[in-house]
């Protein structure tokens, strides 16, 4: 039994916890370098950003999934920053300034940062945005992240500019009313420090050019690990569910007791395993269909020589591997303890998609119109699929030729009779095909498998049905009572060889499916291009017409082509970082646009921007990291979190240039601002990258949705601290000369 309504409770709970520790922990850190009074005020604007957001897409027709929740955990870390940049500067401004009117005082503080805190903000906005216009199947998938997102930041923004500081005028005081805490004198000195390192690099030159050339070195070193498969990618890891599935595929022609027997065997060495906790066995009849399985064909298994069998696992918090893990060692079990006895039977194990289902993970569609040819390259291609790693569960669609004879309703004969035609066909299919007359549940002796379903299926013996001349024993009565043989009311259509062979796109073609083992489906279709370059067709003779990342085309010298189109995941990895990619290159140019036009300058805004790649940094090693003790892949959650980054690393550029402008204004030496604003600026873009950090924490348990955890941990943790080095000696080197 399969409650998907518990599950989604379950998921929905788990990240409503995840959402409120999340909350926790950015107010914990708020506490420890704001203060009491200051942390509170910014603790106040989260739950109202949040219901605030949750009515905005109540009116819009979202609704609360886990994909939501996700995106509530995301903006989070970022729905605080606004806030934390204002209250922060508000405090400060109202403490150094004792004898000043304190709504005045406000009005100024808020002045000072309002333009960066709303361009910050705009940035991240322009960075989500594109997302929406992802297309396909993920489109709608992660439709919820962008909007979310979107409205989240504008809400707290909102609240930045209204609520916050007038809270923050009630209850500050020009006097200290809060003993720094140990955290704070932390900070004090590391600002200090930092200001004293910004001096001394921008006086040294040779110093500056060292440190700007490490950074570009250390761009490029990274940019090579996924050149070298040290940082792998994937669309999507699997999710960790309580079942799977195993298919078998028995031999044309076998019986639906040798089918039942080779199944039992599955199902007894399934239940060895400790995780297993019960398996549901279909033969014969097609399972219950989910959304996977309709993708899948699962609704099609309905013939003698197959099984579905539907492995139920322990939850996830009571044992220690995911289903990915027990699927890969369950397969190899069953391949050799069972299937090695058996001859030619097959199993195909089928997981639950985290994202978008796919017909099979591995999958090509030889297209042509010449059979032969077909059948010879869709074998040629199985054994060269074989031969690559990673590829499992390989399977070929039937190809076989058959010789039939067909046959259509006389309906004039019928209709003197009185036959009805539907009856004719109502009546061979009950005597060739059957229909199922009962069902029966038995009990078994053995308590570690649940009791059979099987179906009573009435049909003629297949020694009665194998022969043309069988029709003629088959009887239909017409309305007058007279018995007539069926062979009597039937004409023969011309003899034909008939093909088993699928049709797409009006041309006959066959498919080669498998799965994947431990091994991302893109770097086996990598192995297998070489090959497809190096085959020849049949004859000798065929050659390359065109190819693409989808697939390659073949002609011979009669001019007969097949084409082989790479489908499944393949594609849909392709499909999703080329959106991706183009949202993210899409929201650059945006964030470039707006920070010329707020900025006035080309030059700068390119500093800005020169930010973003030392995210990448982070995220590239990390990743390496990761893939070398956890085998976790860079995968399209992974690549929204360098979408994220784009906008957020710009923020923190953003948030420094605002009040390095401002100090251009009081005639400050070039030199003596940078190591100003460093040190003014410091504790707000720690504290929103921080809190960003810690915020993305809650989610890195989570199989899908780790990548994009750990991409914000690793990108934001390196790109802060280079961020406030590299950009104020780019700022000096590049604008240096227009300063004065």
């Amino acid at each position: 039994m399969r409650d998907d309504g518990e599950t989604a409770h379950d998921e929905i709970f788990t990240l409503t916890k995840h959402l409120i520790l999340s909350i926790v922990i950015v107010v914990i850190i708020l506490m420890a370098f704001l203060g009491i009074r200051n942390s509170l005020i910014v603790a106040i604007s989260i739950p109202l950003t949040l219901l605030t957001s949750f009515g905005i897409g109540l009116l819009a027709g979202q609704t609360v999934n886990r994909i939501t929740l996700f995106a509530l955990i995301l903006a989070l870390g970022l729905l605080v920053d606004d806030a934390i940049v204002i209250i922060e500067n508000v405090h400060r401004t109202i403490k150094n300034n004792p004898g000043g009117r304190k709504s005045t005082l406000i009005i100024q503080a808020v002045d000072e940062v309002g333009v960066g805190v709303f361009m910050s903000t705009i940035t991240i906005l322009l960075a989500f945005i594109p997302m929406a216009f992802v297309s396909g199947m993920m489109g709608p998938y992660m439709s919820p992240i962008p909007f979310f997102v979107s409205v989240t930041l504008l809400v707290s923004l909102f609240f930045a500019f209204t609520i916050n500081p007038a809270l923050t005028g009630m209850f500050s005081s020009h006097k200290a009313e809060e003993k720094e805490n140990v955290f704070v004198k932390s900070i004090h000195k590391i600002e200090n420090h930092y200001a004293t390192l910004i001096g001394n690099l921008a006086k040294n030159k040779r110093k500056k050019n060292i440190v700007l050339i490490s950074a570009g070195v250390l761009l490029f070193l990274s940019l090579l690990l996924p050149l070298f498969k040290i940082v792998q990618f994937r669309m999507l890891p699997k999710a960790n569910k309580e079942q799977f599935y195993i298919y078998l595929n028995m031999p044309n022609g076998t019986t639906y007791t040798k089918t039942n027997e080779v199944s039992t065997e599955l199902e007894k060495a399934s239940l060895n395993s400790k995780e297993v906790t019960s398996v549901e066995s279909f033969i014969g009849t097609a399972p219950i269909s989910d959304f996977n399985g309709l993708f899948k064909g699962s609704f099609m298994r309905s013939q003698e020589n197959q099984a579905t069998l539907k492995i139920n696992l322990t939850p996830h918090t009571q044992r220690s591997e995911t289903s990915e893990q027990i699927a890969l060692r369950l397969r190899d079990t069953l391949n050799q303890e069972v299937l090695t006895h058996v001859g030619d039977a097959k199993i195909i194990v089928v997981e639950d998609p985290p994202g978008p289902p796919v017909r099979s993970t591995f999958f090509l569609k030889v297209q042509g119109n010449d059979q032969q040819l077909l059948d010879s390259t869709a074998k040629d291609l199985a054994q060269i699929s074989s031969s690559i790693a990673g590829i499992v569960d390989l399977n070929t669609s039937s190809s076989q030729r058959s010789i039939e004879k067909q046959y259509k309703v006389d309906i004039e004969k019928a209709g003197r009779i009185g036959v009805a035609p539907a009856v004719i066909i109502e009546t061979l299919h009950a005597a060739l095909s059957g229909i199922n007359v009962a069902r029966y549940q038995t009990t078994l002796a053995n308590t570690d498998r649940q009791a059979e379903q099987q179906f009573v299926i009435l049909r003629m013996k297949q020694s009665d049905r194998t022969d043309i001349n069988d029709l003629s024993h088959i009887t239909v009565k017409s309305t007058l009572g007279a018995t007539v043989p069926i062979s009597e009311l039937l004409i023969e259509e011309p003899l034909a060889a008939q093909s088993e062979l699928a049709t797409d796109a009006r041309q006959q073609v066959i498919y080669v499916s498998g799965e994947m083992g431990a091994r991302s489906v893109m770097y086996a279709v990598f192995d297998l291009f070489p090959k497809l370059f190096g085959y020849h067709l049949n004859d000798g003779t065929g050659h390359i017409t065109s190819w693409s990342p989808l697939g390659v085309t073949y002609t011979n010298a009669v001019g007969q082509s097949v084409d082989v189109r790479i489908d499944g995941e393949w594609k849909l990895t392709l499909e999703i970082f080329r959106d991706l990619g183009t949202a993210m290159a899409v929201a650059l140019l945006l964030i470039y646009f707006v920070l010329v036009i707020q900025i006035r300058s080309v030059v700068v805004p390119l500093l800005i921007m020169a930010t973003i790649p030392l995210a990448l940094i982070g995220v590239l090693v990390g990743f390496a990291v990761l893939g070398a003790t956890k085998g976790t892949y860079f995968n399209a959650t992974s690549m929204i979190g360098v979408i994220a980054l784009s906008g957020i690393v710009v923020k923190n550029a953003i948030i420094y240039l605002a009040y390095l402008d401002e100090l251009k204004e009081r005639k400050l030496p070039l030199t003596d601002a940078l190591m100003e604003a460093g040190r003014v600026r410091l504790l707000p873009i720690l504290l929103t990258s921080l809190t960003a950090i810690l915020g993305s924490l809650t989610i890195i348990a989570d199989p899908v949705w780790e990548g994009l955890a750990w991409a914000i941990i690793f990108g934001l943790s390196v790109s802060t601290i280079l961020t406030l080095i590299i950009f104020p000696l780019l700022y000096q080197t590049f604008e240096g000369k227009k300063w004065d």
